[in-house]
């Protein structure tokens, strides 16, 4: 009876090792608690195949009283093992299952932390955003007083270069009128005062002289190119006037004379 009965221990836990074996399939992770649990009930089954050899071994030959005694300290010995086997089943089991639960509890710690981080993280990121918003604007705004400086500085420079502008005009406005002073006093000194009629700065010497070299000794010609000449405007227009209408030779020195008297009607 004890051998059947241990044999049947044998196949109920040969079930369950397969059992547990085919949970290992499709699956990317093995849990380790169940590996361990297999390996124990391998171990398990070779002591309860041990127990059977030692059951099938015994002699035919001892006697009745004796094998009867060999028979019941054998049984005795054998349920005292399945059940010592059953016991270490179970305290490994309950021990797995601590560990499960000691890893469960630790996950669910761990869990918990992490959903922790997670919720402080959008703070954390809405904090650094409003300092990152901060540093910009900062920045923003030194820029802008940079530009309003430097359109202070071309507002400068644009009026130190129109004052600079105007002076120097001014200044080539002084230096022309200077010029322009320095050659009437040159003239006045060469071809003497201004004077308002051509006629007062032509002698009477002159002017007999002017008659007949340059206008013939026609006295009628001589006077309206003299009244032509005091009605114009500048010396280059009364020369213009005289070069069209005679034929006269710049270098000539009566030409040249008469040019210089009638010159101080514009001085």
């Amino acid at each position: 009876m004890e051998k059947e009965a241990l044999i049947d221990i044998i196949l109920n836990d040969l079930k369950e090792v397969h059992t547990l074996v085919n949970t290992f399939k499709g699956k990317s992770e093995i849990n380790t608690a169940f590996v361990n649990l297999t390996r124990t009930k391998i171990a398990n089954i070779n002591e309860e195949l041990s127990l059977l050899e030692q059951l099938n071994g015994q002699k035919t030959s001892v006697s009745s009283s004796e094998s009867s005694l060999t028979s019941e300290t054998t049984s005795n010995s054998t349920k005292n093992d399945i059940e010592s086997i059953a016991e270490s089943s179970k305290q490994f089991i309950k021990g797995e299952a601590n560990t499960k639960g000691e890893t469960d509890e630790q996950v669910a710690k761990t869990n918990e932390e992490s959903e922790q981080v997670i919720k402080k993280v959008p703070a954390t990121i809405e904090t650094s955003v409003q300092e990152n918003k901060k540093s910009v604007n900062i920045i923003k705004k030194e820029l802008q007083s940079i530009e309003k400086l430097n359109q202070k500085t071309d507002h400068t420079s644009n009026k130190a270069t129109v004052l600079g502008e105007s002076i120097k005009q001014d200044t080539s406005s002084v230096n022309e009128a200077i010029a322009t002073s320095k050659d009437i006093t040159a003239n006045i000194k060469q071809i003497g005062k201004p004077v308002n009629d051509v006629r007062k700065a032509i002698g009477l010497n002159d002017r007999f002289y002017f008659q007949r070299e340059l206008f013939g000794n026609n006295a009628n010609l001589f006077n309206q190119t003299l009244d032509q000449i005091n009605q114009m405007d500048s010396f280059n227009s009364a020369i213009s006037f005289l070069q069209s209408n005679f034929n006269w030779e710049t270098d000539n020195e009566v030409t040249v004379s008469f040019f210089n008297s009638i010159q101080r009607r514009f001085l």
